[in-house]
């Protein structure tokens, strides 16, 4: 009698699923193939370090006035892959110019000097379209464009002395581009001895826009050209 009860008991219970992972198994596990993709994506990638040559064009008609409007300058960024179809970019540039002062009396261009000094900085996360021998992307991110401005020298009790201005603008920039491997591949001794330093040579292309967040001020909103030599490690 025991056993015919005990039986009935057994089942009677409801079936549990033990094929079906929990919800908390299947979100550990989409979490952990992310993390597993972005590894194998550096491991095949690497970081790029890209020295850039970045013509920009200022929005902001004084500086124009008192300086080159259109200028050339140099920069490095850093493109760290962290999915298959995605980017960080890093970059920092500098750029440094001299003028003339403007006469407010005549409404022309004195004899003084004056310059004028530029940083631009942004980290954009770029989605990319793998292409063979390449991918093209369009980035956006924050920027930061740090400037400084030094006026002629002022006679004061102290002797000589250079009057400056200086700030940051905030903002955001938008940015599309092609990149393209050169096809360089050092060879791969094997193993144990040590690997080549540089995986890889590629070239890239971007054209952007850099918005300026306060109206306030220089208004240091530019269109940018870029092209640059990304050397892989």
């Amino acid at each position: 009698m025991n056993a015919v009860l005990c039986l009935s008991l057994l089942l009677s219970q409801e079936p549990q699923d033990v094929s079906a992972p929990s919800a908390e198994v299947e979100q550990a596990g989409g979490f952990s193939s992310v993390l597993a993709e972005t590894e194998q994506t550096l491991q095949q990638e690497g970081v790029s370090v890209v020295f850039r040559g970045v013509g920009e064009s200022w929005d902001d008609e004084t500086l124009e006035r008192l300086y080159r409007g259109e200028v050339f300058m140099g920069s490095v960024g850093l493109v760290v892959p962290v999915h298959r179809y995605a980017v960080v970019d890093i970059e920092a540039g500098f750029k440094r110019q001299g003028g003339s002062a403007w006469n407010t009396e005549s409404d022309t261009l004195s004899s003084e000097g004056i310059a004028f000094q530029l940083v631009p900085v942004s980290a954009l996360v770029e989605a990319r379209y793998p292409l063979s021998r390449g991918s093209l992307f369009a980035g956006v991110g924050p920027s930061m464009a740090v400037f400084q401005e030094e006026f002629p020298a002022t006679e004061n009790a102290e002797g000589l002395t250079k009057t400056q201005v200086s700030g940051a603008k905030l903002g955001a920039e938008l940015r599309m581009g092609l990149r393209m491997s050169t096809g360089f591949q050092p060879q791969r001794p094997l193993p144990p001895a040590p690997q080549p330093l540089i995986q890889g040579i590629s070239v890239e292309f971007y054209g952007g826009r850099r918005m300026q967040r306060a109206p306030s001020g220089f208004d240091l909103a530019a269109w940018r050209l870029s092209a640059g030599v990304a050397v892989q490690f």
